[in-house]
């Protein structure tokens, strides 16, 4: 057998012999312990490297003469905050989230920029109306994302559950500040008129069970697979923000317009009650009032077919009546005003740190095959994970 001896440690070595044409990676075998003997040497190496650096970094001692730019660091921090700070991080949220908690003056800079961001969003609300089960194997034929819910349950998150709405008129928001008026500092309705939407679920069976309808043939004019309304709050990105939409395409694989990013469902019940209403989600608040709810219910006799009227009829020798069914309906409807949106910064964190997750989850996985990752990385990645909340 001929043996090869190798320089360097033991990942970029195997990811050389891995990855050559001449060299079959089938051959490439590691001892066991091996990885972890070499992972342990280079960490340390690369640990005592990122020590001499950080030892040559100033530090502020109890001489005077040391300590006299420090003292400065605060009016500083002021006039760059002011001047250029603000352009420059404002768009960065995980950033921002980062500095918060190394100390008093860094979380105030943040505070003050996430503070001015959260105000200028392009934000809207998509009002869905009279949501319907969806069942079968067409389930999702013709499947949409603006109307459709699509909600994963199960241990395993196999099982769905896809429900169908009737789309309003989008409801754009424009943030307003707070005013002597009485009016709270949030997002406001620009298109007023369409602020006010109304719904009307059509005649409804009560009596039909899900577990009675086996083909669901009646689903969508039975009460058990009526899921009332649904609010998005959707999120617009700018082209200077570091989050991208979701793309959108149809069946032929065409663009069609984004959506833009989903920080918020409010589902209302099949008959919410009538009043002022504020529900909070993820860093979103949102005031409506119920203006309308109604929910009607009617009674409908049905003749018994023929045929059990005849039986009907020789079993009380000519003498009996008619046998019939009682079926009960109830039809939903109503009408909501839209009022104000509140937003935390919080969400723009989360999106942020999301797809700063699927970045990093691309870059260790190149830069494993060299060396182990350092402390300061994986703590950097344990940080970006509690910003996305995941």
């Amino acid at each position: 057998a001929t043996v090869y001896h190798l320089n360097g440690y033991l990942r970029r070595n195997e990811t050389a012999l891995r990855s050559h044409d001449g060299f079959g990676g089938h051959l490439v075998k590691v001892e066991p312990g091996s990885r972890e003997a070499s992972d342990a040497a280079q960490a340390a190496e690369l640990e005592k490297e990122e020590s001499e650096r950080e030892s040559k970094r100033p530090r502020v001692n109890g001489d005077t003469r040391d300590t006299e730019p420090f003292n400065k660091l605060e009016e500083v921090m002021d006039i760059l905050v002011k001047h250029r700070l603000q352009l420059d991080m404002q768009n960065e949220p995980v950033t921002l989230f980062c500095m918060r908690p190394v100390c008093k003056l860094f979380n105030k800079i943040a505070t003050s920029i996430a503070s001015k961001k959260v105000k200028t969003l392009d934000l809207s609300i998509t009002p869905l109306v009279n949501g319907t089960g969806c069942y079968g194997y067409f389930s999702i034929d013709g499947y949409d994302e603006e109307t459709f819910a699509v909600e994963k349950w199960g241990f395993d998150g196999g099982h769905s559950d896809i429900k169908q709405y009737s789309k309003k008129e989008d409801v754009s928001l424009l943030y307003q500040p707070p005013e002597e008026a009485g009016i709270e500092g949030g997002y406001y309705p620009v298109n007023t008129e369409a602020a006010t939407f109304d719904w009307e679920s059509g005649t409804l069976l009560r009596d039909l069970e899900e577990d009675e309808d086996e083909d669901h043939d009646s689903a969508d004019w039975a009460e058990y697979a009526y899921h009332g309304q649904l609010m998005r709050v959707f999120w617009h990105p700018s082209q200077a923000d570091p989050v991208h939409p979701p793309e959108r395409r149809d069946f032929n694989g065409q663009a069609k317009p984004s959506l833009g990013v989903i920080i918020a469902e409010f589902n209302l019940r099949r008959r919410p009650d009538c009043g002022n209403v504020t529900k909070s989600q993820k860093g979103v608040t949102i005031n409506y009032e119920v203006l309308e709810s109604n929910a009607s219910q009617t009674e409908e006799e049905e003749d018994a077919p023929e045929e059990e009227n005849k039986d009907s009829d020789e079993e009380g020798n000519g003498a009996g009546s008619p046998l019939g069914q009682t079926r009960r309906y109830i039809e939903y409807s109503g009408k909501i005003k839209l009022n104000w949106v509140k937003v935390d910064f919080g969400i723009l964190v989360r999106a942020h740190a999301c797809e700063v997750k699927g970045e990093l989850r691309r870059k260790y996985s190149n830069i494993l095959k060299e060396r182990p990752l350092t402390q300061t990385e994986k703590e950097y990645e344990k940080l970006v994970a509690l910003a996305a909340g995941c």
